[in-house]
């Protein structure tokens, strides 16, 4: 019987063609492709995005702006808190939401995930030569104070969070991205605070351009990405 209900399932998708499938509800890929403008969502969360001073930097602007291209188009950036924007996605104001989202997002009932387009690990690092400590209790420990999930964690630890200096001035203990600790010249310990999925959103029921989407991210050196990353912190 199963086999049966098979055959007819198949039978199905050949009379209809697969050539459009998947599909979106709004065809929304389809008005990209004929030059719509793509409007993004863009919350500041550096390195994946920095809006700051009449400027849109970082990985996913980056990324986005190229995806467009390859579409036929151009990104519009639309800058806003993320819960305004995450309601504008979706009520399909929006196309696409980047903001450093990661695959444990709170909104994700609201928004349609990519796949995972880098993974990110977070550690204590500490300089060379200096023997990693088997507790951080009243250790200070510089980090980035707009990473307030970072700062958090570093409390639980009963350290004390120092604001992170920009540039590349020298800390002896930082918490932070792998690709952050290198930069500085620190060494990883074996402390990981947390490992990260990276995602973007598009409008939920847009299966065709979450699908496009999907096959541009996944397509981009990881390598390359962690580099963008750390020029946009900088």
């Amino acid at each position: 019987m199963r086999m049966k209900m098979a055959a007819v399932l198949v039978g199905i998708l050949a009379a209809g063609g697969c050539s459009d499938f998947p599909k979106d509800n709004a065809e929304t890929l389809k008005q990209l492709q004929a030059g719509r403008e793509m409007k993004v969502g863009v919350a500041h969360n550096p390195p994946w995005t920095v809006v700051a001073e009449g400027r849109i930097e970082g990985v996913e602007p980056a990324l986005v702006t190229q995806w467009a291209e390859s579409l036929g188009t151009k990104a519009r950036f639309i800058t806003g808190p993320t819960d305004a924007l995450v309601e504008a996605l979706y009520k399909r104001e929006l196309d696409v939401l980047i903001m450093g989202l990661t695959d444990k997002t709170p909104h994700s009932g609201k928004l349609a995930l990519s796949q995972p387009y880098l993974e990110v690990k977070t550690n204590l690092g500490v300089a060379p030569g200096q023997t990693p400590l088997a507790d951080w209790t009243g250790q200070r420990i510089a980090v980035n104070p707009e990473r307030l999930d970072l700062v958090a964690q570093v409390r639980e630890l009963e350290a004390e969070p120092v604001p992170l200096e920009g540039g590349e001035t020298p800390v002896p203990i930082m918490a932070g991205y792998d690709f952050e600790l290198q930069r500085r010249g620190l060494k990883p310990t074996e402390d990981e605070l947390s490992t990260e999925n990276m995602v973007m959103a598009v409008i939920p029921g847009e299966s065709a351009l979450l699908l496009s989407l999907d096959r541009f991210l996944q397509a981009q050196d990881k390598d390359a990405l962690k580099d963008k990353a750390m020029e946009a912190l900088r």
